[in-house]
């Protein structure tokens, strides 16, 4: 907000300081910490193809989330994912919508699923790791919640 009020950047100053690299590799290694281990899960109880589904589902909505993260996130100035989540913008929303969709037809539509050599998951684990993700979009709202993480 208010963009055209801050000064001009310095010349010499690098475009994205060490507070905003630190945190946002600390999200990408939780993210694949996340994703490995609901690889791992998978393999243990699912065939191969239904494990790469999972893996797949898993790291497409890990990377909605981190879209929805990072633009909510102003380090700097404290802001966190709620402001991501409430500035309205409609071209966001579509891509994050369109992603899913094509997530959602790439799994369950047979004749995709079988381009990507995917095999429908069964439902409990689907919601298992949709519900895991909408937890770890809830523990970043940390305005709200009681997790408070000083950046």
């Amino acid at each position: 907000k208010n963009i055209m009020q801050h000064p001009p950047r310095v010349i010499g100053a690098s475009l994205f300081s060490k507070k905003i690299v630190s945190v946002s590799l600390m999200h990408g290694i939780l993210m694949l910490i996340f994703n490995i281990f609901v690889y791992a899960l998978s393999v243990a109880m699912l065939n191969e193809e239904q494990a790469r589904a999972m893996a797949f589902m898993t790291l497409v909505l890990c990377s909605v989330l981190l879209i929805f993260i990072s633009r909510g996130q102003d380090i700097d100035h404290g802001h966190d994912i709620s402001s991501g989540i409430s500035n309205v913008n409609y071209l966001h929303w579509w891509i994050a919508g369109l992603a899913v969709a094509a997530l959602g037809s790439v799994i369950y539509i047979p004749v995709i699923a079988d381009l990507f050599t995917l095999e429908k998951p069964p439902v409990n684990a689907v919601a298992l790791v949709v519900i895991s993700v909408l937890l770890i979009a809830l523990m970043s709202l940390k305005k709200h919640y009681l997790i408070k993480i000083k950046y």
